[in-house]
Formats: C-alpha cells, sequence, structure tokens
C-alpha cells in the first residue's frame, strides 16, 4: 500500500506496527539509516525537519477539535491512542494479516494536525561517533560472504528478504529475483546492522536504533 489521502480527507500512511500474528509484524519499528557507505550517507534525524506531520502535510496547525480523542473513546469507533508513540491509530482487520492499523496525522473531521508521534523515543539515536565507526567496521564489506567471514552467524538470515522484477522484453519473459539480508545485533550496543544483498552481489548496509528499555526511554 503506497502513501496517499484517505476517504473524508484522513491522511494515514501504512505503518510497521501490527497487533497481527506475523512475528516480523509485531513491532514498532525504528528510524533506519540506508547507505552504500558513502560520502553523503546522511542520519534522517540530522535533517532539517517540517512542522508537518508527512511531506504530503498541507498545514502544520494542531486540531483542536477533540473528535480525535472523542473517537478513541469511543469503543465503536475504530480509532485508538496508542499511549507508548503518541499516535492516534485506524484499526482494522484484513484476511490476511488479522489486525492492524493506519497512523493517523490529520484529524478526519476538522483536518488539523494530530499530535507529533514519539516513535523515535522508542529507539536509541545514532549517534555520529558510532556511524562513523560502523562505516569504517564496514568498508571492507563488498559480499554476504565477507559479512559471514568477518562477523560470523548472524542474528537474522533471511534468504528472501527484498526481490526485484524486471517486466517482459521482446522474447524474453518477466523475471524476478530475490535478494538476502544478514542482521548483526552484536556490533554495536545502540545500533543492529543489516547487510543487505543486491544486483550483482553488491551489499549495502542499513543501521536502525535499538529499541530503549522501559526505563531508559525520554
Amino acid at each position: 500500500m503506497g502513501n496517499g489521502v484517505a476517504p473524508l480527507g484522513l491522511w494515514m500512511r501504512m505503518s510497521l506496527v501490527s497487533r497481527g500474528s506475523r512475528p516480523w509484524l509485531h513491532h514498532v519499528a525504528p528510524p533506519v539509516l540506508r547507505c552504500v557507505l558513502r560520502a553523503d550517507c546522511r542520519h534522517p534525524g540530522k535533517q532539517m525537519m517540517s512542522e508537518r506531520r508527512t511531506h504530503a502535510s498541507v498545514t502544520d496547525v494542531d486540531c483542536t477539535c477533540g473528535y480525535l480523542q472523542r473517537a478513541a473513546d469511543d469503543p465503536d469507533v475504530p480509532i485508538q491512542f496508542e499511549a507508548s508513540t503518541g499516535e492516534y491509530q485506524f484499526t482494522y482487520q484484513t484476511e490476511v494479516w488479522g489486525p492492524s492499523m493506519l497512523v493517523i496525522y490529520h484529524c478526519p473531521f476538522c483536518g488539523g494536525a494530530a499530535p507529533k508521534t514519539k516513535r523515535a523515543q522508542l529507539f536509541h539515536a545514532i549517534s555520529d561517533a558510532e556511524e562513523e565507526r560502523l562505516k569504517e567496521l564496514l568498508h571492507p564489506i563488498k559480499t554476504i560472504e565477507d559479512a559471514l567471514q568477518s562477523f560470523g552467524v548472524p542474528d537474522s538470515d533471511k534468504p528472501l528478504a527484498s526481490s526485484s522484477t524486471d517486466n517482459e522484453v521482446d522474447e524474453e519473459p518477466a523475471r524476478t529475483d530475490y535478494w538476502r539480508s544478514l542482521e548483526y545485533r552484536s556490533l554495536s550496543e545502540t545500533v543492529d546492522v543489516s547487510v543487505l544483498e543486491g544486483a550483482g552481489g553488491r551489499v549495502s548496509f542499513s543501521m536502525s536504533g535499538k529499541r530503549k528499555a522501559a526505563d531508559h526511554r525520554d
């Protein structure tokens, strides 16, 4: 599902949070830093951020009508408030994923901005020093095999983590390639690192802050 404008002006984005049974969906996802060890690699938190809730928002004026809280208090309305992230969420059921949700960024009644999410506060920020240390550590890694030899058995090994599809060309049929992903959680006290395989065996990397313990959250 892509980003878009929902009916009644309710702007919502699919989140990586779910109350369903799929274990890879049953978590609050941290912000992710992806890079191919280039000089222009930046952490999302270091970019200038607008007060608008999303890149598609047309206003940063806060909702003051109280509709979202009233809706969350009404058991017959499919809106809930998630205290851990400070988000109002639209809840729904699917045959495939079971109970799921969408984050609400704007009030469907007045169009005002919903409360800012506190999702980032649940995870450690990636410091400049730690980012540079990990980039130096990852610099020699060119292939999945390099990662396995240097770092050992990963905490997670997903052989079909991602895919790319080429459409039919002339008499050649459509083709889908699947790529492997390794996750290492012991390379840093505050950051999880993923090694992502790509075309031709070339790898890139992603870094995501570890979830904070409940007594260490801001």
